[in-house]
């Protein structure tokens, strides 16, 4: 049985109005991250360098985060490896 015009043009109009509905909920998710994320806007200049300080930490402090994590990781990876023992 062939599908009919009538059902491909449904599915078709379906379609193109999950795309609309999917485009609209991607807006607002993207406005939503900007927001969460967004430094607050300084209206002085000392409140400016407060939010520049406050990422500078912030970046030191997923770097040293990073760097921590990478050293216990590479410390247990360095239990789990097999030991060669030295022939005497």
């Amino acid at each position: 049985m062939k599908p009919t015009n009538d059902k491909m043009n449904q599915l078709a109009q379906r379609q193109k109005q999950l795309k609309e509905e999917m485009d609209e909920c991607k807006g607002r998710m993207h406005d939503a991250w900007q927001t969460l994320f967004a430094p607050p806007v300084a209206e002085t200049r000392v409140q400016h360098w407060v939010n520049q300080a406050e990422r500078v930490v912030a970046v030191y402090d997923g770097v040293m985060l990073g760097y921590k994590l990478c050293r216990r990781l590479n410390l247990i990876a360095g239990w789990l490896k097999p030991k060669n023992k030295k022939r005497k």
